[in-house]
């Protein structure tokens, strides 16, 4: 039995990465940094360990937890904060986990769970399809700090000589998390919506999960593949699939504004209207799901309500 270690896995995809490697009949090594989920104890198969990747454990000290493990998926992260907080929790913590593997008597396959924002979307057209050869941000550029960190972060991975996927996952959203920043700004109970037709990178929590997965078990290396749904809704599609009151501005307005407050790449970024590729996981990691985006939602809902 194949058995993957799960960086973060204490987080929101964490635990569904935790679901669908148990699903898989795969063991699992928790790493989390905080209480694992109740229903984690009654699983044999699924071991837990607090580790702070970002505090600089030694090498002999994530040994242990390494043993016996055929792949890493590496979730643990920051997602927000200065800059100090993204080089301590994604970019130290990353060199940590990668100096343990290396020094393994037999080093695991390292999946990497990178971002959309490694991509330089200023240099694509309005209405462009992103797909993994588009063009990336220079090294050491970004938009913000956690787009200059998720770049860096990649090329640690390539340049760690340890067997390795990266996997881009697009908005991953599910039950708890039903927001993206892509659909506006949430102000007094509505939604300024900039556009409105612009196609959101939707995938579901479980879809990410299953397809990291897939490329945790799957022989070979090398792959960077981009994860979005089939379908993906536009800004006002998602909105409308959970409920929420909205008024569509120009984007161009509120391009302008970005300007004027210093936010012009991010928000030229986060707004741009493009198509997306699915070809390349959909080829690598096994059939895209076949529920829709408003069905996903409306299970997500029902999920919530459920005591």
């Amino acid at each position: 039995m194949s058995r993957i270690l799960i960086t973060g896995a204490g987080g929101f995809l964490g635990q569904a990465l935790v679901r669908a490697a148990r699903h898989a009949g795969s063991e699992v090594t928790a790493l989390i940094r905080s209480t694992a989920p109740s229903d984690w104890t009654k699983d044999p198969s699924i071991t837990t360990a607090r580790v702070d990747l970002g505090g600089s454990p030694a090498p002999d000290q994530l040994a242990p937890y390494l043993e016996g493990v055929t792949s890493v998926i590496h979730a643990a992260a920051s997602f927000g904060g200065t800059a100090h907080d993204h080089g301590r929790d994604t970019l130290r913590a990353t060199r940590n986990l990668i100096v343990a593997m290396q020094s393994a008597k037999k080093p695991a396959k390292l999946v990497l769970i990178s971002s959309f924002s490694v991509y330089d979307i200023a240099a694509l057209p309005e209405g462009a399809t992103l797909s993994e050869d588009s063009p990336l941000l220079g090294n050491g550029h970004g938009r913000d700090p956690y787009a200059i960190a998720k770049r860096a972060q990649e090329h640690q991975v390539q340049d760690s000589g340890l067997a390795h996927d990266i996997l881009r996952p697009g908005a991953i959203y599910g039950p708890g998390r039903l927001w993206s920043a892509q659909l506006g700004f949430a102000r007094a109970g509505r939604v300024i919506c900039p556009g409105g037709h612009a196609q959101v990178p939707a995938i579901h929590v479980d879809h990410a999960a299953t397809a990291l997965v897939h490329a945790a078990l799957r022989d070979g290396s090398g792959l960077v593949a981009n994860l979005v749904d089939p379908s993906p809704p536009t800004q006002l599609e998602w909105l409308a699939a959970i409920g929420q009151n909205t008024h569509r501005v120009p984007l161009a307005a509120v391009l302008r504004v970005a300007q004027w407050l210093g936010r012009g790449p991010a928000w030229a970024a986060r707004f741009k209207p493009l198509n997306y590729d699915l070809t390349r996981a959909r080829d690598q990691l096994g059939p895209v799901p076949s529920r829709s985006f408003a069905q996903a939602v409306a299970a997500a809902k029902a999920q919530e309500n459920t005591p």
